[in-house]
C-alpha cells in the first residue's frame, strides 16, 4: 500500500462522539461539507445537539493530524497574505484588563502574538500540537517556554497564569469543556481568559453554509454561537465580563473572499473516482492561473465589501473576556 493510500485509509476512519457539553448522543443533521485544503473526497457531517444546541462534526476523524499536514502545505487563499496590515492589535485588547504578568497562548502557532507580548515585559508561555511550529517559535523569536502538545497533556501549577488566550483555537479542540476546566485550575483567581472564535450564527455562516471558509472542516470540530459558548463557559465555572460580536477586518475579508471563490465554483472538489494526485495538481495550476488574472480586482472588491459589512456591524466572529465565577 502506497503512502497516499495509507493517509487516505487513516482519514476514512471516523468515530461517533457524544456531545461535549451535555453528553447527549442525539443530534440533528444540518448539512455536510468537505475539506477544501486537501481535496479529500470525504463528506463531513455537521450536526446540532438536540439537547443543548452545540454544533459539531459528527462522526469525526479518529486521527485529525493528517488534515493539519495539508493545512500547512496549502494556503486557503491560493496566495500570500498581502493584507496582513488589517490584523487587529490583540495586545491592546489584553492591556485594557491586565497591564502585565504571566500569559499562556494556547495554540500559539507562529508565536508572533507572544513575541509582541514579551516585548511589553510579559512572561510568555505557549503550546501547540505542531512540533514544527514550536521549533520555529523558539528559533525565530528566542522564546523558551514553548511546549509541544495539547494543553490537557501539559503540567502547569494551579493559579499560575494572569492571562490565558485562545485565538481561534477552542473550535479545534476535541475536548473543549475539559480544556476549559483545566484552564480554570491554572488561571489565577483574578486572571483573565480571552476566547475568539468564528460565530456559527453569523450571516456569512447562514448564507454560505458548507462553503463558508470559517467552517474549516474537519479541523474545526466544534462550531460555536454566542448561546452555546455561554453554556460551555458556565459549565466550566466561568463568567463572561464582556462579549464582542464583530467583524475583524483581516479575517472577515479572507473568509468572505474564500467563501465567494467556493460559492462561485472557482474552487471545486473532485469526486472519489477523480481522487488522483496528478488531477489535484492540475486543478491547483488551473485555479492559480485564473487567480493570476482576476485576483487583484476580486481582492479589492471583497476588501471594500468586507469593510462595508464591518461598518454596518455585520458580525461574523465572537470574542469573550472571561473570569472565574466567585
Amino acid at each position: 500500500m502506497s503512502h497516499n493510500e495509507n493517509v487516505m485509509e487513516a482519514r476514512e476512519k471516523l468515530k461517533w462522539v457524544k456531545c461535549n457539553l451535555c453528553g447527549s448522543e442525539k443530534f440533528i443533521f444540518l448539512f455536510e461539507g468537505h475539506d477544501y485544503l486537501s481535496f479529500s473526497p470525504l463528506a463531513f457531517k455537521v450536526r446540532r445537539c438536540s439537547r443543548c444546541g452545540l454544533v459539531c462534526v459528527n462522526p469525526r476523524p479518529e486521527n485529525i493530524i493528517p488534515y493539519y499536514r495539508e493545512y500547512r502545505k496549502r494556503s486557503p487563499e491560493l496566495e500570500k497574505d498581502t493584507f496582513h496590515f488589517l490584523s487587529s492589535n490583540r495586545l491592546k485588547k489584553i492591556k485594557k484588563y491586565k497591564k502585565g504578568g504571566r500569559i499562556l497562548d494556547v495554540g500559539c502557532g507562529s508565536g508572533k502574538f507572544l513575541f509582541e507580548m514579551s516585548k511589553e515585559g510579559w512572561e510568555v508561555y505557549g503550546n501547540d500540537i505542531s512540533d514544527v511550529a514550536c521549533d520555529n517559535v523558539r528559533k525565530e523569536f528566542g522564546l523558551k517556554n514553548i511546549y509541544h502538545g495539547e494543553l490537557l497533556a501539559l503540567k502547569f501549577p494551579e493559579n499560575f497564569f494572569d492571562v490565558i488566550t485562545l485565538w481561534h483555537v477552542l473550535e479545534h479542540l476535541e475536548k473543549p469543556r475539559e480544556t476549559l476546566e483545566k484552564i480554570h485550575r491554572i488561571l489565577k483567581d483574578d486572571g483573565l481568559l480571552v476566547i475568539e472564535s468564528p460565530d456559527f450564527s453569523s450571516p456569512q455562516s447562514i448564507f454560505f453554509k458548507d462553503k463558508w471558509q470559517a467552517l474549516e472542516l474537519p479541523r474545526h470540530l466544534y462550531h460555536f454561537s454566542p448561546k452555546t459558548l455561554r453554556k460551555l463557559l458556565k459549565s466550566a465555572k466561568f463568567e463572561i465580563v464582556k462579549e464582542d460580536y464583530f467583524t475583524d477586518s483581516r479575517i472577515s475579508f479572507v473568509d468572505l473572499k474564500v467563501s465567494l471563490v467556493r460559492w462561485l465554483g472557482i474552487e471545486k472538489l473532485p469526486n472519489r473516482a477523480q481522487f488522483k494526485e496528478s488531477e489535484i495538481s492540475a486543478h491547483f495550476r488551473q485555479a492559480k492561473t485564473l487567480w493570476r488574472f482576476t485576483r487583484f480586482i476580486f481582492n479589492w472588491m471583497c476588501l471594500l465589501f468586507s469593510r462595508f459589512l464591518n461598518f454596518i456591524s455585520w458580525r461574523d466572529m465572537l470574542r469573550v473576556y472571561v473570569r472565574k465565577m466567585d
